[in-house]
């Protein structure tokens, strides 16, 4: 009994961070072009700062994305654990197929930007 309320809590816990992980990512989204920039200006410069210079901006850039969407697909991945078990862990992959082109087209509805140019931001 003991377990099942451990998967109930970590059930709730990850639905939470994935709800986080989403607004997260619709927050950066929704920033223009100059206010990413000067983001990804300001931690390129304190990783320069920390460790040295071994990563250019567009470098960083793309991994920031993808450290987004695979924060995401870990959330989600829990979250479908705890919440349905083992049988149905193959659902993790539905939402991680639809969830980056779904934030993708959310965030042009509200930044009134062509789908072409969003896709490259």
């Amino acid at each position: 009994m003991l377990f099942l309320k451990k998967n109930k809590v970590f059930a709730v816990l990850f639905w939470v961070l994935c709800l986080a992980v989403m607004y997260i990512i619709f927050a950066f989204s929704s920033a223009t072009g100059a206010e990413s920039e000067q983001v990804s200006q300001n931690l390129l410069s304190k990783i320069i700062e920390f460790i040295g210079n071994f990563i250019t901006h567009n470098a960083l850039r793309k991994l920031a994305h993808f450290s987004e969407f695979a924060a995401l697909g870990f959330c989600f991945t829990g979250a479908i654990y705890y919440t349905f078990g083992k049988k149905e862990f193959y659902l993790p992959l539905i939402p991680c197929f639809y969830t980056p082109s779904a934030t993708k087209y959310i965030s042009t509805l509200y930044l009134n930007v062509p789908v072409a140019f969003s896709t490259f931001s």
